[in-house]
């Protein structure tokens, strides 16, 4: 089996394990009650069918699922442009340094000062120049990757939070007066209403 298939296999099982995903029929049926016009839920634990974990899960398992788990399509194609570029970096620069390296491996082992319009310093130079960026794209691509694993953790603990209409933030120009006999001072005043 190729990586690919291995991998789908493994998702597959993930998701089948995944607490939420069971059958229909075994989901836990929801109790309401109804006080004085105001309809709550008897059973805390299944106000959180929105879980974090799971959207940490399914962005762990493929970016990108855990915005769509989240409703933010419109993240989606941020997540794979972003990984898209990172990881044509990384493979540029690697092609580049291999490149490179065999190039001054056989200047060194055939005592060429130039070969191919270019010196030793400069091959060597070119030689670490991609080496540094390869790793660098790689290890911006890892933290790309948690960073939307975070997001999505993050998305979901926010989905239900609450922005009422009352929330304002104002900023006008201050004058700030003086200790002493000194200057007046300009300044800026936030505040924030809610």
């Amino acid at each position: 089996m190729t990586g690919f298939y291995r991998l789908l296999v493994l998702t597959i099982l993930l998701f089948s394990f995944l607490p939420g995903h069971s059958q229909p029929g075994n989901r836990q049926a929801r109790d309401t009650i109804i006080v004085e016009g105001v309809k709550t839920l008897s059973d805390t634990s299944s106000l959180a069918e929105h879980s974090p974990r799971q959207a940490m899960i399914y962005s762990a398992v493929l970016p990108g699922l855990g915005q769509i788990y989240n409703k933010k399509w419109w993240k989606v194609p941020i997540v794979y442009v972003g990984f898209g570029t990172l990881s044509g970096s990384v493979v540029y620069n690697a092609t580049n340094y291999r490149k490179y390296k065999d190039k001054y491996i056989y200047m060194l082992e055939n005592d060429l000062e130039e070969y191919e319009g270019q010196v030793i310093p400069e091959v060597k130079w070119y030689k670490d120049y991609h080496r540094r960026y390869r790793d660098l794209f790689i290890i911006v691509t890892a933290g790309f990757y948690m960073l939307q694993i975070i997001d999505a953790s993050v998305d979901a603990y926010l989905i239900d939070f609450d922005i009422s209409d009352d929330l304002s933030m104002k900023i006008e120009p201050l004058l700030i007066p003086p200790p002493g006999n000194q200057a007046y001072s300009l300044g800026l005043r936030c505040c924030l209403s809610f």
